[in-house]
């Protein structure tokens, strides 16, 4: 049960680090630039917290994606997040493998996690709201990840419920809430 929150934790936060970069980027500036995604330039972790076990840390390490930022009208702007799903790591090798296992991620039938961005909406002016969605497990859900502008990056958070996925029925894993956290800075 921990290996597949610390998947659908890590999955949330790269999603949501790539759209607060996005949205971070068109604040920023006054034109639009596209922006690839590179692994150096991305932060996702993700935390779930299990009555029997405690929080659960983790993070994945391979991601790419692409957001289009719009520096004038960040309103404007879009992001598109790619996770491998294998690439969880919550720094125990049993419960990785246990994480990727059909059980939880699947990750050999679904070895991609997609967030893609719908709409944009600054609540401030270094603040913003990404409503999109996520693709994990072959289910898709709307998400929203609430940003920030920080310098040249954005950070920002989300949550969501794992049985929104179809993961469910293990240890309570119907009622565990994955919290992400992301960060993305503009590469040059």
């Amino acid at each position: 049960m921990l290996s597949l929150n610390w998947n659908m934790i890590t999955l949330a936060r790269v999603l949501v680090y790539l759209l607060i970069g996005a949205a971070g980027c068109q604040a920023a500036s006054a034109k639009q630039r596209a922006f690839d995604v590179r692994k150096e330039n991305v932060s996702i972790r993700f935390h779930i917290l299990f009555p029997l076990y405690g929080r659960i840390h983790g993070r994945f390490e391979r991601v790419r994606g692409q957001f289009d930022l719009n520096h004038r009208n960040p309103t404007r702007s879009t992001i598109s997040v790619e996770v491998e799903t294998a690439s969880i790591n919550s720094n125990h090798q049993v419960r990785d493998a246990y994480l990727r296992s059909p059980a939880l991620l699947s990750a050999r039938e679904f070895p991609t996690a997609v967030f893609q961005s719908d709409t944009i909406t600054q609540t401030a002016k270094n603040a913003v709201r990404i409503n999109g969605r996520l693709t994990l497990r072959g289910i898709t859900q709307p998400i929203t990840v609430n940003a920030f502008l920080i310098r040249n990056a954005f950070q920002g958070t989300t949550s969501f419920y794992l049985s929104d996925f179809g993961i469910n029925g293990l240890l309570g894993f119907m009622f565990a809430k994955l919290h992400l956290t992301m960060r993305i800075e503009a590469g040059r």
